[in-house]
This record gives structure tokens, C-alpha cells and sequence, in this order.
């Protein structure tokens, strides 16, 4: 995999220095680096040093750098309760590396009995909690919450969509929940779908009926239909437990269970012949494909000293195994004598998006602070209301021509958007640009001469450097301000991107307005969404720098979707 490297030469003030020479090289470790600083990965895991020589041409003084690479070995999420008092506590997720090293606990509260879905760039793992389908990084501890009612989550192979069970049916969405589509309507039980790795089709577990309805056992077939919900045909008997289908990487095979844990077999999606990949013996269940289809990883009983138990006795004697394609050359990843189960293989990581916006300076100095009420008389005409038919929101202007700033969220599946600028003069809005990841859009209005907020960044800023919130809180149409402290600067390297931490009052409405320095300058959009995640009293701001490294994006008029 490749990821691209960036420096650029900064004054103590912050300011950009142009002339600048810059010559890579790598320190140690594996890979190899080319003249403009892209990092391509060699074959073997481990960490490594990437060095950057800075000459000034014109003064020919020469500063050199170093910063770290890590290649990262394949890795595979699972559910464990290893870490629970008791086996009866729900299990967490977890991530090792794929031979069983390296293991690292991801959640705490217990996740739901549903396999984990990883995103196409091995960055974000999606999970069942209570009911709703959390998101969550795979080295961060921010998550959030995808949907309120869903199960079985399955992302799609180009990370725009994931596709889950709600109300007993198959859904799909937009990662930013946007764009809901009901994919079945058999009025009994569809599950736990998973995406060709064309993303043209899906395959999903159809029950027939239950012992209690139908008599006689489950009757749970596998079925395929395309991703729009047509052509929906069973390529399994009904009659046989059948369950947890996924898709190989070729596209041409499915590995589930089959038959109440009793082996595991691969369909043909064309023909549905079939042929176990074990000998039956109830042991088995949750199978998934690694991510070059050489392996097969899964959860077994089939060594345990532990008798299979009853749920309210708890889960104990389950571990993490791999094997080759045809049953054979199986290896037990995880010894412990609790229970791990439902794993799932990673894709190997992307690299991500960066620029000379993502370089952060943090001893930059900042001259010339404004008072509080110089500040707001600054900057107050370029901060908008945003009104849509299901709700509101704030935003700022970053172009004189009417090009507005917000949040993603504000304006999520809105048939008509009004910008009220602070004047009290109303106008029209169309969408330009949205990121669904970062949850950031730009909105355009008619309107030329307009007063703007220029962005800024995080150079210069640090624990306790003082903030203000410019926007529109709780449906007001007055224009509000409050003040606080940057309280902590968070890495989220599921989404690329900086939040700034922030104890300033957010509320509902302030979302997509500014973050501002005392200088009147952008440091951050508040997400408003965000302030229940953890504790009361914490609100965030997608950082400036983010911000930039997709701009010229979401002016082009792009849907980002990774």
C-alpha cells in the first residue's frame, strides 16, 4: 500500500515559507520512498523512520526531519468476553494481528452477538450495541452511532453504503444514514447480508419460518439479489440452519455455516453446488474470508475443555482458528478459556488524503488578539442561519461569490435549504459539495460582495488556548457567542481528521458554524452532533486542517464517501 508524505517550512509565527528544497529518504524498514515523498509498503510488517532534508534555496540552510512508518501485519477483529468478571457479561470487540499476536480491546460495555464489519479502507469497524449499529475507529476511541434500530452490519466493497437487518428486513444506506432503501419484503426473517466484492450483489440469510410458526426446524436458506433488491433467488436447500454468508474476494464463492454449527461449506453463487470444508461436528461457526481469499478465519469449540453451556451459564471454550480454502492447514489463533467468537479479516489499509494544510506548527505565535465583542463585530456578518424542513443549523461564509461552510448533517436529505444572513435578508441555497465521513457540505447562495472567515489551522494552538462559538444554538435567530478553552486535540484516524476538543457551550444549531482564535480566524466547524458522546459539558470542531484537505473537493460539487 502507498500513503503519501508532505513538510513544509514554517517562520515561528506560523507562516509559510516558499523556496524550499525537500529530499527523502527512509531511515529504516521495509518499503521503498520516492522524490516527492510517497511511501510505498514492502511485504513484510514492522515500523521504520521517514527522513526529509529541508534546504532553503536561496539562504542554502538545511534542516533535517524524521517522523515514523508502521506497516502493520493483516489484522482480524473479533468478540471476546476474556476481559469480562463473569461469562455471562456481553462480550467486546477486539483486534489482533493475524496470527493471533498484538491483541488490542476496541470497545467497553459490551457489544451485541453480531459479526463486526470493517470499512473497504481497514480504518472503522462497523458493530451491533444494543440494538443500533455503532461506528468506530480501529485505533480511536470516538465512536458514534450509525442507526438507532440495526443489525448485521455490511459495509460496501466502495465504502459508500452499508447494507443491515432492521425490523426483520434488509436495508441500505448512505454512510452518513442518508438515502434509506428497504432491499426485502418477506415479512419474516431476512439477515445478515454481505456485499459481492463488485458491490452488485447481496447475499443474506432468509428464514422460511420457525419451529413455533411452520413446525419442524428453521428453515434459514441463503439467498443472492442485487444490490437494488432485485432478482432475489435462493442458491441454498431451505430446511438447514444455515447462516453467516461471505462473500470471497474473487466473487465466485460464499463460505457460511451450516446446519446448526455442525460444519462449514462453500456455495458456488452460480450453480449453489456445495461441499463441506470440515467434517460435521457442531463446532464451527462465523466464517470469513481473509482479504487475498488464501484463508478462511472462524470461531470453534472444537479444542475447548469447556462443555458447551447454556446462555445464562455464559459463553466459555471458543477460540479463533484459520484455515486454507479447502479445510485444510488449520491454525488456532487465540488460547485463552473464555470465549471469542464472529471474526472478521481487515482489508488492508488505504493510505490517507494529506497536503501541506495537514502539517501542523505548534509553537506558531498569534499576534494582535481582539476583545470578545471586537471579535464577534468581526465576524458576526459572515456566520449564517441555515433553515431546512427538518431543522436547523449554522454555517459561515468562505467565499464573497456565496459559497457557505456547514456541517453534512444540517443539511442531510433537505429538499429546500434558506440561509438567513445577518442582516435578516433571506436566500435560497443549493448543495454543492458534501463529505459524508467528515460530515462537512458546501452550500451555495446567489449572492455576490459577501464578508468571509478566512480558515486557519492548528498552528498556534494548544491545550487552554481560548475559543469562541459563533452560530445559531437551539433554533435562535439571534446570532450567539460563547467562549471556552481548546480542553484536548484528537486524532481520528478512521476519518482522517483533527477534533477539537472544546468546553465553549454547543448546542443543537450551532452545528457548521465556526470555531474561532482570538485573531477572528477559523480553527474549527462544530459538529454539534458530537457532544453527547461521552460526557456532558465536551463539544467538537472538525479542525481547519481537515477542513482545507478536502475543500477544493467539495467546491468541484463531490460526494466524498472515504
Amino acid at each position: 500500500m502507498d500513503q503519501q508524505y508532505v513538510a513544509v517550512g514554517v517562520d515561528k509565527f506560523g507562516n509559510r515559507i516558499g523556496g524550499v528544497k525537500y529530499t527523502w529518504s527512509l531511515g529504516k524498514g521495509g518499503g521503498t520512498i520516492g522524490a516527492k515523498g510517497l511511501f510505498s509498503a514492502g511485504s513484510e510488517p514492522g515500523d521504520g523512520d521517514v527522513r526529509v532534508k529541508a534546504t532553503d534555496v536561496q539562504t542554502n540552510v538545511t534542516i533535517q526531519g524524521t517522523t515514523s512508518v508502521t506497516v502493520e501485519p493483516d489484522r482480524i477483529a473479533f468478540l471476546s468476553n476474556r476481559d469480562s468478571k463473569e461469562p455471562t457479561e456481553a462480550p467486546d470487540l477486539y483486534i489482533m494481528a493475524a496470527d493471533g499476536t498484538n491483541v488490542k480491546r476496541i470497545t467497553k460495555g459490551g457489544v451485541d452477538l453480531e459479526p463486526p464489519s470493517w470499512s473497504p479502507d481497514g480504518r472503522r469497524i462497523a458493530y451491533t450495541r444494543g440494538g443500533q449499529i455503532m461506528l468506530t475507529s480501529d485505533h480511536d476511541s470516538l465512536q458514534t452511532t450509525f442507526t438507532n434500530s440495526g443489525e448485521s452490519p455490511a459495509w460496501s466493497p466502495d465504502g459508500s453504503k452499508i447494507a443491515y437487518q432492521s425490523l426483520q428486513e434488509i436495508f441500505v444506506s448512505d454512510i452518513d444514514g442518508g438515502n434509506l432503501t428497504q432491499l426485502t419484503f418477506n415479512y419474516l426473517l431476512d439477515d445478515q447480508p454481505s456485499w459481492s466484492p463488485d458491490g452488485s450483489k447481496i447475499t443474506f440469510v432468509h428464514n422460511a419460518g420457525r419451529a413455533t410458526l411452520m413446525g419442524g426446524g428453521r428453515r434459514d436458506s441463503i439467498y443472492v439479489m442485487d444490490s437494488d433488491g432485485s432478482n432475489s433467488h435462493e442458491i441454498t436447500g431451505s430446511g438447514k440452519n444455515n447462516s453467516f454468508p461471505r462473500w470471497s474476494p474473487d466473487g465466485k464463492r460464499i463460505v457460511f455455516r451450516f446446519d446448526s454449527n455442525v460444519g462449514i461449506i462453500s456455495a458456488n453463487v452460480n450453480s449453489g453446488s456445495a461441499k463441506y470444508l470440515n467434517p460435521p461436528g457442531g463446532s464451527d461457526f462465523g466464517p470469513v474470508w481473509s482479504s487475498d481469499g488464501d484463508r478462511i478465519v472462524l470461531a470453534s469449540y472444537r479444542d475447548s475443555e469447556f462443555p458447551r453451556t447454556s446462555a445464562a451459564e455464559g459463553r466459555r471454550g471458543a477460540a479463533i482458528y484459520t484455515m486454507n480454502p479447502s479445510g485444510g492447514s488449520v491454525v488456532r489463533l487465540t488460547n485463552n478459556k473464555t470465549w471469542d467468537g464472529f471474526a472478521a479479516w481487515a482489508p488492508r489499509k488505504r493510505g490517507v488524503e494529506v497536503s501541506a494544510s495537514s502539517v501542523v506548527f505548534p509553537n506558531a505565535s498569534k499576534l494582535n488578539e481582539l476583545s470578545v465583542r471586537e471579535l464577534t463585530a468581526k465576524v458576526r456578518s459572515a456566520v449564517v442561519r441555515i433553515e431546512t424542513e427538518l431543522g436547523s443549523g449554522s454555517g459561515f461564509v468562505i467565499d464573497s461569490q456565496g459559497l457557505i461552510l456547514t456541517n453534512n448533517h444540517v443539511v442531510l436529505e433537505a429538499e429546500e435549504i434558506t440561509v438567513f444572513l445577518d442582516n435578516g435578508i433571506q436566500h435560497s441555497a443549493t448543495l454543492l459539495g458534501r463529505d459524508q465521513v467528515r460530515d462537512l457540505a458546501i452550500i451555495r447562495i446567489e449572492v455576490s460582495d459577501l464578508p468571509t472567515l478566512a480558515l486557519s489551522g492548528l498552528s498556534g494552538v494548544g491545550l487552554g488556548t481560548e475559543a469562541l462559538v459563533v452560530g445559531f444554538p437551539l433554533g435562535s435567530s439571534d446570532v450567539s457567542v460563547t467562549r471556552g478553552l481548546v480542553s484536548s486535540i484528537k486524532p481520528d484516524t478512521g476519518r482522517n481528521l483533527q477534533w477539537i476538543q472544546t468546553d465553549s457551550a454547543i448546542n443543537p444549531g450551532n452545528s457548521g458554524g465556526p470555531l474561532l482564535n482570538l485573531q477572528g480566524e477559523v480553527i474549527g466547524v462544530v459538529s454539534a452532533k458530537l457532544t453527547g458522546i461521552t460526557v456532558e459539558g465536551i463539544g467538537f470542531a472538525i479542525s481547519a486542517n481537515t477542513v482545507k484537505l478536502y475543500l477544493d473537493r467539495l467546491k468541484d460539487g463531490e460526494v466524498i464517501t472515504n
